[in-house]
């Protein structure tokens, strides 16, 4: 009798995929996108000016709130307004908020063993004293990923649970107030119009990575399918304010990735700002001598990493990042990772789709 093998069979899970306004990720969304003004260029008009304009002690709290707290403020799952998810954060467990944010800086970033032994302390030692915190602070992130003051001041919000829910629920009120309301009213006609615009395909039918390209326009990263293993379900959000960046936050089972807000690739726009700003989108990224020179560089050498590129254009690491960063996910750059880092070539069929929109924004 012949040997017999048995073989596992892996069923794919499925994932469901949604084109959703959903109010309170969308506001946090742009709220997130202020606080990187200096990270990401090529955002949304709206947010360089407004983050221009807020005074110093406000910025200062923003980024404490959104950046030193980001874990706090994003929510598990959908509202139907974000004055709704302040709500219910002003209702939250105090304590619990906060090992929400400590569960999620080991869950994100140390094997489990650490989470383990950190969840058997209680966090008493992380959260011994400030120097302790930012120990342990260096141990999840690289150098240039943290900034101490900012993580100090988030230190003495998470070692008095009441004092920092109060001020997270306050800031937020404050920027939607201040800032957000008049604005997500604004916009909210745009976002709506490119929800429908997508409802009206069926991503259903399509796989994850077919329905990411699809929605952003863009490919997805090498690492996309890996980051979303454990979703249940996957949320495409416009957002007017994205620029040419996709983004992605984790609820519980779910998975929100905001977009630029678009309408699908042939399809006409009844509002004329969704045309247009997708048309900026590409024509920003290309307005930077820079920038330029990188794409002639990539042209004429062939596939480069960015080491080569800082070394052959003189500039600094955090300079030749951001203006990659921003070529990448306009898709005029693609990029591969390699042992020697990130190397880029050059998207010419990209070009060509730039220049063609341009002819039919006209036509």
């Amino acid at each position: 009798m012949p040997k017999l093998e048995a073989e596992l069979v892996i069923v794919p899970k499925t994932i469901a995929l949604q084109v959703e306004v959903e109010p309170a990720l969308n506001v946090l969304n742009s709220l997130v996108l202020l606080s990187q003004v200096d990270r990401f260029s090529g955002l949304g008009e709206w947010i360089n000016e407004t983050a221009a304009k807020m005074d110093p002690s406000n910025w200062e709290r923003h980024r404490i709130i959104v950046e030193g707290l980001y874990f706090s403020i994003i929510p598990q799952h959908s509202y139907d307004s974000f004055e709704a998810f302040i709500d219910d954060l002003a209702n939250s467990d105090p304590v619990g908020l906060r090992d929400k944010v400590l569960n999620a800086y080991c869950m994100c970033h140390s094997s489990s063993e650490e989470y383990e032994r950190y969840q058997r302390n209680n966090w008493e030692a992380v959260l011994h004293s400030e120097d302790d915190f930012i120990e342990f602070m260096h141990t999840l992130f690289e150098q240039d990923e943290i900034d101490e003051n900012v993580e100090r001041a988030a230190y003495n919000l998470l070692v008095d649970p009441p004092a920092m829910r109060d001020s997270i629920v306050s800031h937020l009120r404050f920027m939607w107030k201040e800032y957000m309301a008049a604005e997500w009213e604004r916009v909210l006609p745009t976002v709506k119009e490119s929800v429908a615009a997508f409802q009206k395909a069926d991503i259903s039918s399509m796989s994850l990575l077919q329905a990411a390209h699809f929605v952003t326009g863009r490919e997805p990263d090498e690492k996309f399918e890996e980051s979303l293993l454990e979703a249940e379900k996957v949320i495409f959000v416009p957002n007017t304010h994205n620029g040419p960046y996709a983004l992605k936050y984790y609820g519980d089972g779910i998975v929100w990735m905001t977009f630029g807000a678009r309408v699908p690739e042939g399809m006409q726009s009844a509002s004329p700002d969704l045309k247009r700003s997708d048309l900026l989108v590409r024509l920003t990224a290309l307005a930077d001598e820079t920038r330029l020179r990188i794409l002639a560089i990539i042209r004429e050498q062939g596939e480069m990493c960015s080491q080569e590129l800082i070394d052959r254009m003189e500039i600094s690491q955090s300079s030749i990042s951001r203006h990659l960063r921003q070529l990448t996910a306009t898709g005029y750059l693609v990029e591969r990772r390699t042992e020697a880092g990130k190397c880029y070539q050059l998207n010419t069929e990209r070009i060509g789709e730039t220049l063609q929109a341009l002819d039919g924004f006209f036509e």
